[in-house]
């Protein structure tokens, strides 16, 4: 009887430490997130460059594209997909986030 005793603890114990606490398993259900940005693909278009800009996570994600403080024009073609078209020799912040999440940047340049 003693060692069915123990064995029902023990079993209970393990569940309660393998199973998340609920405050655990709403942050992980509710939890907005996207990867940083990067470039995929870069081509020749005119006098400058396409660029390819990709990231993970979230489909409602939003990219902006600063240089020098001045914002660039981007394009959405699909979640998480987007082109903008830069110039050589110039440097450029790809800022990516999700509604309430925190901006997510890095820096690209072509040289």
């Amino acid at each position: 009887m003693k060692k069915l005793v123990v064995l029902v603890i023990a079993f209970v114990v393990g569940i309660a430490i393998a199973m998340p606490s609920t405050a655990n398993a709403a942050e992980l259900t509710t939890s907005v997130g996207v990867s940083l940005p990067y470039v995929e693909d870069v081509n020749e278009f005119g006098s400058g460059y396409v660029a390819t800009v990709t990231c993970a996570g979230s489909s409602k994600a939003v990219l902006k594209v600063t240089q020098s403080g001045k914002r660039i024009k981007v394009r959405k073609h699909a979640p998480r997909v987007w082109t903008v078209k830069l110039k050589r020799a110039k440097t450029y912040k790809l800022s990516v986030k999700v509604k309430g999440g925190a901006w997510k940047s890095i820096a690209y340049r072509i040289y």
